[in-house]
């Protein structure tokens, strides 16, 4: 028997150029930035409709870059930053909560986290050394937004 949960239920995503960037500074501590970037991804999310809102999970894989700048805690003199970077496939999991779906603008919230397939290398120079180093870097966070 049919249950009405065909393709009905289930969002498709095809974008470029997706982009999360943050920056923090402060007098206190140590300015630091990240910049995630999905060149091309392709994604799917299963939607769970409720009365005006509904909920969603899914995933997809992109092509793209994860960067991070940030000074490194190992040396004593702040002016020793690491940056870290990695290019290629990324896994990507989404879940969310849209309200208003009753009306033309829609809000949203989601958790989502960028898996990067690659390992990260770093580099931090220092007047006496080179350090080198390969490790996996994922990304976690939390979205808002509006939709027409």
């Amino acid at each position: 028997m049919y249950d009405g949960a065909g393709l009905d239920r289930w969002l498709f995503d095809a974008s470029v150029l997706n982009t999360h960037i943050w920056k923090r500074s402060s007098e206190f501590d140590s300015d630091s930035d990240a910049t995630l970037l999905s060149m091309a991804r392709l994604a799917g999310y299963r939607l769970f409709p409720l009365d005006t809102t509904a909920l969603y999970a899914g995933g997809g894989v992109s092509l793209g870059q994860s960067h991070a700048r940030y000074q490194n805690e190992r040396y004593a003199d702040d002016s020793y930053e690491a940056t870290d970077e990695a290019w290629g496939v990324q896994a990507e999991l989404t879940a969310g909560w849209e309200i208003l779906r009753n009306r033309s603008m829609r809000v949203f919230f989601e958790a989502w986290s960028t898996l990067p397939l690659a390992r990260t290398e770093t580099e931090i120079d220092t007047p006496t050394e080179t350090t080198q180093h390969r490790f996996w870097a994922p990304f976690f966070g939390l979205s808002t937004g509006i939709g027409f």
